[in-house]
């Protein structure tokens, strides 16, 4: 069966010290296991997308910034867009700010989904103070970092899949466990890529109480792989960088707030209990 996808996007994006505005229409076939995708000229009436609001943030971060730190990437936007399959059509709004703060020989990398500073400043302040690196057999994770986590704890934590509004095939998210088998809903981050089986909106149960005595990995300093997380923590008054290979989640407790990793993940506090190399 043909599947013909089309997406008109607008976005208003700082990139470091650059505005960058961008109309953009797509469409993407699916016909007998064949996959293309391509622009198409015609783009429509689109919502406006004021650059205010981007260069607000951008600006306030980098007034954040200051030596011995350097802002290494920074990437602020806001889009809107509009989507089509057969007689379906939605729309959505996004706002992502993506950074890379270096201090040698780390780097810190912060993902938000709003425009928010004060997670940034409180991580700016951290990574200025860090100064060793040790090992830990115990820590918490903030809701950010956590959040991160998620997608690699699949099977191993019990989490849902949070209602929302539709799918990269217009679909409704609905409320469920997420469990073993192929997800029911697609995700589809662009045009250009082959939709995919996906869960969506991650909510991690609760799980016990979190101990708040703990030292806290409030960024990541390197994306995760599999259960191994390189992050900046801090521990009352002082900061330090440590290396956590993830034995088990002891705690766990979800926040309202949303983060763009994956097909989107709630924050999610947790303790874990660390393995040491």
């Amino acid at each position: 069966m043909k599947e013909v996808y089309r997406k008109f996007g607008r976005v208003v994006r700082r990139e470091n010290a650059t505005l960058v505005r961008v109309d953009e229409a797509g469409e993407a076939i699916e016909d007998g296991g064949l996959f293309s995708a391509a622009p198409i000229d015609s783009i429509g009436e689109l919502p406006v997308v004021d650059a205010a609001d981007v260069m607000a943030a951008a600006d306030g971060i980098t007034r954040i910034i200051k030596a011995p730190l350097s802002l290494e990437r920074m990437l602020v936007s806001e889009g809107a867009a509009v989507h089509e399959l057969g007689d379906r059509r939605w729309s959505d709004r996004a706002r992502r700010v993506h950074l890379s703060i270096a201090r040698a020989p780390h780097r810190v990398l912060i993902d938000l989904a709003d425009f928010s500073l004060d997670r940034v400043e409180r991580i700016v302040v951290a990574f200025a103070k860090a100064r060793s690196e040790e090992p830990v057999h115990r820590i918490r994770l903030s809701p950010a970092v956590g959040a991160a986590l998620l997608p690699h704890l699949l099977g191993s934590v019990p989490m849902q899949q949070w209602a929302a509004p539709v799918d990269g095939k217009g679909e409704w998210i609905a409320n469920m466990p997420v469990r073993d088998g192929v997800p029911p809903n697609w995700f589809r981050p662009s045009y250009r890529a082959r939709p995919v089986r996906a869960w969506f909106h991650l909510h991690v149960d609760d799980l016990a109480e979190i101990d708040r005595e703990l030292p806290e990995a409030i960024a990541l300093l390197a994306p995760i792989h599999d259960r191994t997380l390189r992050v900046l923590c801090e521990d009352r008054d002082r900061a330090f960088v440590s290396e956590i290979n993830v034995d088990r989640v002891i705690a766990a407790k979800a926040s309202a707030d949303w983060f763009p990793y994956a097909a989107g993940c709630f924050g999610a506090a947790m303790n874990l209990e660390c393995r040491i190399a």
